[in-house]
């Protein structure tokens, strides 16, 4: 499969677009892509989907590596960071 910046992506039966709408069958769920261009050991994301999100996953730049050792803290219902041992850049999907 191959990523485009700003072009949906359908996942098993979920369409991702850009800012990131994923919509299943049944309606409608938002989520938010967070871009890092700097690498830095903490992300702030300001996602501002009013509720502290079920799921944070870290990839690198073109999406091809997904992050697993990084620690998420939710700040309010809008901002969360991400903090990881060394400086990375790359993409959040918050969901």
């Amino acid at each position: 499969m191959t990523l485009t910046a700003g072009a949906p992506v359908e996942l098993a039966g979920l369409t991702i677009g850009s800012p990131t709408a994923v919509v299943p069958s049944g309606g409608a769920i938002r989520a938010y892509t967070h871009s890092q261009d700097d690498p830095a050991t903490v992300w702030v994301v300001q996602h501002n989907l009013g509720r502290r999100p079920a799921a944070v996953t870290a990839f690198s730049a073109d999406w091809s590596v997904q992050w697993d050792e990084f620690l998420v803290q939710h700040i309010d219902a809008n901002l969360l960071y991400i903090t990881a041992d060394v400086a990375i850049a790359g993409k959040a999907l918050v969901s």
